[in-house]
């Protein structure tokens, strides 16, 4: 399995297709992101990069382009799940949303449960 930090090493590479770019970016040395990746790779069970003597690109394939995208989904559902939970803590009672696919479950939530 990966993890969510691996998911962002991987886009910001996508992005930047630059090892020592995003190395900075992101306040660590190479060696420390490229065994992020090749991890991620190993996760995946497939290579997501053509690395070049020079350059770097997603692999000619289309699993690096189908992960890139699924990547950014799941990292745009994590935030949003974190905003959520953020917000039910800040109110009496609120929703939820949490949901792996397109469709969503609803729980309902409140502090004081002798209020259900």
């Amino acid at each position: 399995m990966f993890t969510l930090a691996q998911l962002r090493c991987f886009i910001t590479v996508v992005d930047e297709m630059n090892f020592r770019r995003v190395a900075e970016r992101l306040n660590m040395t190479q060696p420390p992101l490229t065994r992020q990746i090749q991890s991620l790779e190993h996760a995946v069970g497939t290579a997501l990069f053509d690395r070049g003597a020079r350059a770097i690109r997603l692999t000619p394939t289309p699993a690096g382009e189908t992960f890139a995208r699924s990547a950014r989904a799941i990292l745009a559902q994590a935030s949003s799940a974190v905003l959520d939970a953020r917000r039910i803590a800040a109110s009496d009672t609120g929703t939820l949303t949490i949901s792996p696919s397109r469709s969503r479950r609803v729980m309902y939530f409140c502090r004081d449960s002798s209020r259900l």
